[in-house]
């Protein structure tokens, strides 16, 4: 289990089993934490499976959210996604940059290498 955090937001990265034992240690420990203000609701078998839901971008969107000069929050004030779900994927793309810079050996160091490789990952999306 990977849980991800920012500033002050915590996210599950996927669903999690639970036995009703641990679920139950689980939602008082929650209550414990925030109070009564704390609501679980049961939700449609699908939800479980490990569907999560994938946040699509578009073109505008990935060079925006790809430019380190342009910080978090400006970024989702502009596309209107959550500073969270920008560095998520601000954290995909670099390991994909990466990843790529080594395998082909090869220096993403200018900002025309880098256009290149948002462009290549806008057609995969």
């Amino acid at each position: 289990m990977r849980i991800l955090k920012h500033e002050n937001h915590i996210d599950l990265e996927s669903p999690i089993f639970m036995n009703s034992k641990q679920i139950e240690i689980f939602k008082n420990g929650m209550k414990d934490i925030f109070g009564d203000d704390v609501l679980f609701t049961d939700v449609k078998e699908p939800k479980l499976k490990g569907v999560t839901t994938h946040i699509r971008y578009t073109k505008d969107q990935l060079p925006l959210i790809s430019n380190l000069d342009i910080n978090v929050e400006d970024v989702s004030k502009q596309i209107g996604k959550s500073e969270h779900a920008i560095n998520l994927k601000r954290g995909r793309l670099l390991k994909k940059l990466l990843e790529k810079a080594k395998k082909e050996n090869e220096s993403f160091s200018s900002d025309k290498n880098i256009k290149e490789f948002v462009e290549d990952e806008l057609r995969k999306n």
